[in-house]
């Protein structure tokens, strides 16, 4: 290792370079460099502190500028000056269906034809729909009692051959012109019904008869039937005080 005291005495004991003198020439040149370095330093600070600012006012505004414009585009922006606004609509109130009442058919109902075919028997219960069409029929002789032929009307029967117990009302003379509700009785699953029929013949007399009639509530098809005559002989119809005492009534049942 060298010894750096003992290194320095030899340099220094040297003798001088030849010919390296301080110069008048290198006197001045190195004035005019020192006048140089002078002017750029008087000079350069400015800009240097002039930079500075600027970067600390970046530093200050440039977060200043990022969060205002986050919130910018995240605030949804409002309705433009003059545009209307809606009001927010509320969803209507949830309403059960409520299924209509059926009308029922009640005593004193009836007439002629034309009343029964003004019926909607849509907005009946079942049963009385059955004594709607049942009572069409009959007054258009459409029953297909007296030939047994298949019709419209046979779909109202639990026992479509039951029906030619009424084979008498298929003929001209004397036919059902007018059919009245007299009585309505809910019983054991079925709904009883007793129809007073007024029925004329060529002469104009006018005849009474009561047809009582079973129908299934279940099915509301026609399950028993009965003819009950009431005439008083002299070719003129009254309503009897007890029907069921005409020595003329015609009853049937089904054999269980």
């Amino acid at each position: 290792m060298i010894d750096q005291d003992s290194f320095w005495e030899e340099k220094l004991a040297r003798p001088p370079f030849r010919g390296k003198r301080f110069t008048p020439e290198m006197m001045t040149k190195v004035e005019l460099r020192v006048q140089r370095i002078s002017r750029s330093r008087s000079v350069c600070p400015l800009p240097a502190a002039a930079m500075l600012i600027l970067a600390l006012g970046m530093l200050i505004i440039l977060p200043v500028w990022i969060s205002g414009h986050v919130m910018e585009t995240s605030v949804p922006a409002g309705p433009q000056p003059g545009t209307e606004i809606e009001p927010p609509v509320d969803p209507a109130p949830f309403e059960p269906v409520i299924e209509p009442v059926k009308l029922e058919l009640k005593e004193g109902d009836g007439g002629n034809l034309e009343f029964w075919k003004l019926l909607d028997a849509d907005a009946y219960r079942g049963t009385d729909q059955t004594i709607i069409e049942f009572a069409k029929a009959l007054m258009l002789r459409e029953l297909g009692a007296l030939s047994g032929q298949s019709v419209p009307a046979d779909r109202l029967w639990e026992h479509v051959e039951d029906k030619k117990l009424l084979d008498r009302y298929d003929i001209s003379s004397p036919w059902v012109q007018e059919v009245h509700i007299e009585q309505v009785i809910e019983q054991d699953g079925e709904v009883h019904y007793r129809l007073r029929l007024m029925l004329t013949d060529s002469t104009g007399s006018a005849f009474y008869e009561t047809l009582r009639m079973n129908i299934a509530a279940d099915t509301n098809l026609i399950r028993e039937v009965q003819i009950i005559e009431d005439e008083d002989g002299d070719g003129h119809a009254e309503k009897p005080s007890n029907t069921e005492s005409s020595s003329n009534n015609r009853i049937w049942h089904r054999d269980p």
